[in-house]
């Protein structure tokens, strides 16, 4: 019998150990590069949404300043006192650009710097108490304020007093003392670390100036007491709460007037609270319009 010769054609071939080193470095890379643009991705995510963060806060900050400016009064004679005795006072508008830095704050200095101020008089339009003082400032609260305010943080408050507490205005003469003075002050928002106000340059005519691409001039000094600008760019800085959170962790007191300031210039920095301030500062402004009549 014989027996034909079978040859098996097939071949089984396994991977070599170098060909599995070099698939598995490529998948590494593979990976790295994944991970690398997914982590990339994340940062400017998360950097959005601080920012996103941020501008809500401000807008809510400049809405409520809005609806108290637009409804400002000032160099109108009024007859009225809060004790019942008819008397004319004049209704002063004022607004601090070099404040001192320190306010009182419910009977505490705080710390002010960076922050400009502005303070008037508005109608309510109540009988019992037609006219209300109000005032903005960004403030870092060095104590516990009761249940409104945590120490170590920055917020822009408002100023508020009712009739019998009122403390500048309704007076025989418009006087700016009151500008470091406070009867109370209102958290509005937190995280604020600045406030400027500007205001458009009006002529001879008291129409506001413009250039010769239609937009408006500005200054930055309101002198008059007794008088409204034609209105106010007010600009203000917040930052996110994590951001804040570090800047905290890193400084245990308020900033100094040189950090706030270094949030707007381009000076080469390498410390680390500078470099958190201008990269998380988030800067929302809207100009007001106020009534001139």
């Amino acid at each position: 019998m014989i027996f034909a010769e079978r040859k098996n054609t097939s071949h089984t071939r396994a991977f070599t150990l170098l060909e599995l080193l070099i698939a598995m470095t490529i998948l590494a890379m593979m990976l790295t590069l994944m991970f690398s643009i997914l982590s990339g991705s994340m940062l400017i995510w998360e950097g959005g949404n601080k920012r996103i963060e941020a501008a809500q806060i401000a807008r809510v900050g400049l809405n409520i300043i809005a609806n108290d400016l637009r409804r400002a009064i000032a160099d109108q004679q009024v007859s009225y006192s809060s004790s019942g005795n008819a008397t004319t006072n004049t209704v002063p508008f004022f607004a601090d650009h070099s404040p001192s830095g320190v306010i009182d704050l419910l009977g505490n200095a705080e710390n002010a710097a960076g922050s400009q101020q502005i303070f008037g008089v508005l109608a309510t339009g109540k009988t019992n108490q037609p006219f209300e003082e109000f005032g903005y400032i960004c403030a870092y609260i060095a104590s516990d304020e009761g249940n409104t305010m945590d120490k170590n943080r920055y917020y822009l408050v408002r100023k508020s007093a009712t009739a019998s507490a009122a403390n500048f205005y309704l007076r025989g003469n418009a006087t700016s003392t009151f500008a470091n003075d406070s009867d109370a002050f209102i958290p509005l928002i937190e995280n604020c670390v600045r406030m400027e106000l500007s205001y458009p340059q009006t002529n001879a005519a008291g129409a506001i100036d413009t250039d010769s691409s239609g937009q408006f001039g500005f200054t930055d000094t309101w002198e008059s007491l007794t008088n409204l600008p034609a209105g106010v760019l007010v600009s203000i800085w917040v930052l996110d709460s994590k951001t804040a959170k570090k800047i905290a962790s890193l400084r245990s007191a308020a900033l100094s007037q040189t950090e706030i300031d270094s949030i707007t210039n381009s000076t080469t920095s390498t410390d680390a609270v500078t470099i958190l301030l201008r990269r998380g500062a988030v800067r929302m402004q809207r100009f007001i319009p106020l009534n001139k009549h």
